[in-house]
C-alpha cells in the first residue's frame, strides 16, 4: 500500500478544523467537515483500463497479475467491468442494480458471465502484491467496445466521474487509433479525465512496423487532444514493463490532491466566512435591527421559491434550450453523417451488434461535444440568478447590524462547498456517516448531485432513446440487404430513411430532456440557496437569543475570531 502524503496531511488539516466548526453555532459546518473527512480517509483512485475485445486488455492485466484470473475469451453480451481489489482472502463480488452485493468463489466467473445481465459491475479480490502495492488505487478492466451497447454504456456511464487516470490499448494489427477508441477518447477528455494509450500485440509486427503504427497513433492523438499531453507506449501478451512502470511511477498525490483540494478550499473558506459573519453579528447586538435581518432573510426564502416558479414557467427561453438542441442536433447529424462508411461496412458483414454499438457510440461522443461546457453556463446563470435574487437581502442587512457583510456572496459559497462535497462525497457516504449528520446537510448534498456530473443525466437519456429504435432501424436494414442490396443501396437507406428517423427521434425526445435536466438543476440549486439561507438565519437567532453577560460575549467574539484566523492558515496550508 502507497503511503498518500496528500491524504494524511488533509485529514490533518480536517482534524484542526472539526473543532473550529464546532464553535459556530449550529451543527451543519460540523456536519460537512465530518462528510469530507469520511470522504478522504476512505477516497480511492480508480483506473479503467478500455479497448476493444482484440487489445487483449485481460491478457496484459493477467500477466500484470502473474497468473490467469480473468477470462481472456469473454462473450460481449456477457462482458463487465471488475475491479481489481487486494485481499489475503481471495473471491467474487458481483454488485446488481440495487447496490446488493452477492459473494461467489474466484472459479465461478463462468456462472457469474451467464447471468451478466443481472450485475452492474465485479470486484475481484486476489492475494496479490502488485495490487496490494498499488492501493489506494484500483485496476479496473472494463468491457471491451463490441459489447452489447447497454453493456458498454452502462459500465462508461458508471465509471466516467470516478475514473482519476484511463489506461487504454490498441492492438498494433489495428494500425492506427480506430474511430471506436478515438470517440471513447473524446468522451473521457469530455469528462476531464486524462488518459495513456498503450499499442498492444507489438510481438505480432515487425519492430521498424510498430514504430511505424507508434507514430502514426502518437500523430493523431496529437492532432485531436492538443491540449493536453499525450502518452503513447507499447505492450505485448509476454513484456508489461512499460504498463507496469507506469503503475509504479503513479503519482497518487496528484491524483488525490486534484480529486480533493478543490472541496478542502471551499469547506475552509465557507467555515472561515461563517466564523466571521457570527463574531460580525455578535460585536453588533442590536436587537431590534437583528429581529429585522432575520425576518428580511425569511422573505428572501419566498423570492427565491417565486424565482424560481418564475423561471421554470419558460424554461426554454430563459435559458436558450431551442438553440442548445439544435446544437446538439446538427452535431450529431453531422458526425452521423461523416462515419456512414464505418456503419455501412458492418451492415455488409451482419453485425447488427456491432451496427447498433458504433451507432449508439458516435451519437454519445456527439452528444458529449456539443454540450460540453454548455450545462456549466446554465449552472453558472441559475447561480448568478439566484444571487442576484438575494440582492435586495444584502442591501436591507447592510442598513443593519450587517455593513460589512456580503450575505449573498457567503449564501452562495455555502451552496458552491455543498456542490463539491457532492461530487466527491454523496456516493461514499456509507450508512453510519449519513446517520451521524442532518436531513438538512445530507439533502444540500445529494441535492447538488445532479450539477456535479451534468453530462450523465441527458447522455442516459439519448441512449434510451437509441435502444428503443435502433433494433427496429437495423432489423429493417439487415432484412433489406438481405434481399440483395449492394453498398450503394444501404447508402441511400442510411442517409435517407434511418439517420433522418433517429435524428427526428432524438429532437423529439432531446427537448424533453434538456428542458427535465434544467429543472432539475433550477430547482437543486434554488432550493440549496434557500436551505442555506435558512441555516444561517436559524444560527444566528439562536446565536443573538442567548443570555449572556458582555464579559461573556466578548470573549465569543474573540473566540470565532480567532478561529476563523486559524482557518485561513489551514487554508493557506493546503496550496
Amino acid at each position: 500500500m502507497r503511503v498518500i502524503t496528500e491524504r494524511a496531511k488533509y485529514l490533518q488539516v480536517l482534524s484542526q478544523m472539526a473543532p473550529l466548526a464546532q464553535k459556530v453555532q449550529g451543527a451543519g459546518m460540523s456536519e460537512r467537515v465530518q462528510a469530507l473527512t469520511e470522504s478522504v480517509r476512505t477516497g480511492e483512485l480508480l483506473i479503467p483500463l478500455i479497448g476493444g475485445f482484440s487489445a487483449g486488455k485481460s491478457t496484459v492485466l493477467n500477466t500484470l497479475l502473474g497468473r490467469t484470473v480473468l477470462p481472456t475469451n469473454v462473450r460481449p453480451e456477457t462482458a463487465l467491468a471488475a475491479e481489481l481489489r487486494y485481499s489475503s482472502e481471495e473471491y467474487i463480488e458481483a454488485i446488481d442494480e440495487g447496490f446488493k452485493v452477492h459473494r461467489f468463489a474466484l472459479d465461478q466467473m463462468d456462472r457469474i458471465n451467464e447471468n451478466a445481465a443481472m450485475y452492474s459491475h465485479l470486484r475481484v479480490y486476489l492475494n496479490c502484491s502488485l495490487l496490494k502495492d498499488l492501493e489506494p488505487a484500483v485496476l479496473v478492466d472494463m468491457p471491451g467496445f463490441e459489447s452489447h451497447f447497454d453493456a458498454h454504456n452502462k459500465a462508461i456511464n458508471a465509471y466516467l466521474d470516478k475514473g482519476c487516470l484511463y489506461v487504454g490499448l490498441i492492438s498494433c494489427q489495428d494500425g492506427t487509433v480506430t474511430a471506436t477508441m478515438m470517440r471513447q477518447l473524446e468522451k473521457i477528455a469530455g469528462y476531464g479525465c486524462p488518459f495513456h494509450i498503450f499499442v498492444s500485440k507489438t510481438d505480432l509486427r515487425a519492430p521498424d512496423e510498430v514504430e511505424k503504427v507508434v507514430t502514426e497513433i502518437r500523430s493523431q492523438l496529437e492532432l485531436n487532444f492538443m491540449d493536453q499531453e499525450v502518452k503513447v507506449g507499447t505492450v505485448n501478451n509476454k513484456s508489461v514493463e512499460q504498463v507496469q512502470a507506469l503503475l509504479d511511477q503513479l503519482d497518487c498525490n496528484a491524483l488525490f490532491r486534484h480529486k480533493y483540494l478543490n472541496s478542502m478550499q471551499q469547506l475552509g473558506a465557507a467555515l472561515s466566512a461563517e466564523l466571521t459573519l457570527q463574531a460580525n453579528v455578535l460585536e453588533r447586538r442590536e436587537q431590534e435591527h437583528m429581529a429585522q435581518a432575520l425576518e428580511s432573510m425569511k422573505l428572501a426564502i419566498s423570492k427565491l421559491e417565486r424565482k424560481q416558479s418564475e423561471l421554470e414557467r419558460n424554461l426554454e427561453a430563459q435559458f436558450s434550450l431551442i438553440q442548445l438542441q439544435d446544437e446538439v442536433v446538427a452535431r450529431v447529424e453531422a458526425d452521423l453523417r461523416a462515419h456512414e462508411d464505418e456503419i455501412i461496412n458492418l451492415a455488409l458483414v451482419g453485425n447488427i451488434e456491432k451496427a447498433q454499438a458504433s451507432f449508439t457510440d458516435i451519437t454519445h461522443a456527439a452528444v458529449v461535444s456539443a454540450l460540453n461546457g454548455k450545462l456549466e453556463e446554465i449552472d453558472r446563470k441559475i447561480f448568478a440568478l439566484c444571487q442576484e435574487t438575494l440582492g435586495a437581502l444584502d442591501r436591507e442587512l447592510q442598513q443593519g447590524c450587517f455593513s460589512s457583510v456580503q450575505f449573498s456572496s457567503q449564501v452562495a459559497q455555502l451552496v458552491r462547498t455543498d456542490l463539491d462535497l457532492s461530487k466527491i462525497t454523496a456516493s461514499s457516504l456509507d450508512s453510519n456517516t449519513a446517520a451521524g449528520m442532518s436531513s438538512s446537510v445530507l439533502t444540500g448534498i445529494n441535492l447538488l448531485t445532479s450539477l456535479a456530473l451534468p453530462l450523465k443525466g441527458l447522455v442516459i437519456g439519448v441512449l434510451e432513446v437509441l435502444k428503443g429504435i435502433l433494433p427496429g432501424f437495423f432489423t429493417k436494414l439487415f432484412s433489406k440487404f438481405n434481399e440483395g442490396a449492394l453498398r450503394d443501396k444501404v447508402r441511400e437507406m442510411l442517409e435517407n430513411a434511418f439517420i433522418p428517423q433517429a435524428i427526428n427521434s432524438l429532437k423529439v425526445k432531446l427537448m424533453e430532456l434538456l428542458a427535465q435536466e434544467v429543472r432539475k438543476k433550477l430547482t437543486a440549486v434554488s432550493q440549496s440557496f434557500a436551505k442555506a439561507v435558512e441555516e444561517k438565519r436559524a444560527a444566528l437567532s439562536q446565536l443573538t437569543s442567548q443570555s449572556q453577560g458582555s464579559e461573556q460575549v466578548q470573549a465569543q467574539i474573540t473566540e470565532l475570531k480567532q478561529a476563523a484566523a486559524q482557518l485561513e492558515q489551514l487554508i493557506a496550508s493546503l496550496a
